[in-house]
C-alpha cells in the first residue's frame, strides 16, 4: 500500500487528468435511465435495412406503421375446442375495449373472419390474436400498456389445458426493461463497493 501510495502521490496530476476526462464522457454520454424511456431505434442509423423499412412503411402506409406488436398466443395440442375459440373471442373483445383508450389496433379471427386462415393454424391447434401499438417496443409508454394487455390475458377465464402466452416485440420490451432496471440497480451497488 505504500509503494502504491507513493506512486499515486508521483503521478497525482495525471489521475486528476484522467478523472476529469472520465467525467466529462461520462456527462454527455446517454443515462441509462432516458435509454428504458425513450424509442431505441433513435439510436440506430438511418441507413440501417430496419429504418429504411420503417421509414417507407411510415410513408405509404401512415395509418398502419405501428412501431410495436403484442401477440397472444392461443395452443391446444390435440385441438383449440369451441370454449377455447370463445375465450380467444372474449379476449378479442377485452383488447378492443382498451383499444379505444390507448390506440391499438386488435386483428383476430373473431374481429374479422377473413383474415381467419391467416390467425388460426391449419391443423387447429393454434391461434393468435394481433394488437399493434403506436410506440416504439423499448418506450416506457408501450411497456406500460403490454402490461395492460398481460393483465387482461391473467384475468381471462381459461378452459383447462388452453396455453396462453404473450410474444412480440412489446413483449420482449417489457423484458428488455425489467432486466435493465434490475442490472442498473445491480451496478450502481458494485460501482459503490468498488469506489468504496
Amino acid at each position: 500500500m505504500q509503494a502504491w501510495a507513493k506512486f499515486i502521490s508521483k503521478t497525482a496530476w495525471v489521475w486528476i487528468v484522467v478523472w476529469l476526462i472520465a467525467a466529462a464522457v461520462s456527462w454527455f454520454a446517454p443515462k441509462i435511465p432516458s435509454l428504458l424511456s425513450e424509442d431505441s431505434k433513435g439510436f440506430l442509423p438511418a441507413d440501417m435495412p430496419s429504418q429504411r423499412a420503417m421509414a417507407r412503411l411510415c410513408e405509404e402506409f401512415p395509418d398502419n406503421a405501428f412501431a410495436s406488436r403484442a401477440v397472444v398466443i392461443f395452443v391446444r395440442d390435440n385441438g383449440l375446442t369451441l370454449a377455447d375459440k370463445e375465450a380467444a373471442s372474449a379476449m378479442a373483445r377485452a383488447l378492443v375495449e382498451k383499444s379505444e383508450q390507448w390506440n391499438w389496433r386488435v386483428t383476430a379471427a373473431a374481429l374479422n373472419p377473413v383474415m381467419r386462415p391467416l390467425l388460426e393454424s391449419s391443423d387447429g391447434k393454434a391461434a393468435i390474436i394481433v394488437a399493434d401499438l403506436p410506440a416504439g417496443s423499448l418506450t416506457s409508454h408501450t411497456v406500460k400498456r403490454f402490461r395492460e394487455i398481460a393483465r387482461a390475458v391473467a384475468d381471462l377465464p381459461r378452459p383447462g389445458g388452453l396455453q396462453i402466452e404473450i410474444t412480440g416485440s412489446a413483449a420482449m420490451g417489457g423484458l428488455l426493461e425489467s432486466n435493465a432496471k434490475r442490472d442498473v440497480a445491480m451496478t450502481t451497488i458494485w460501482a459503490l463497493a468498488a469506489v468504496v
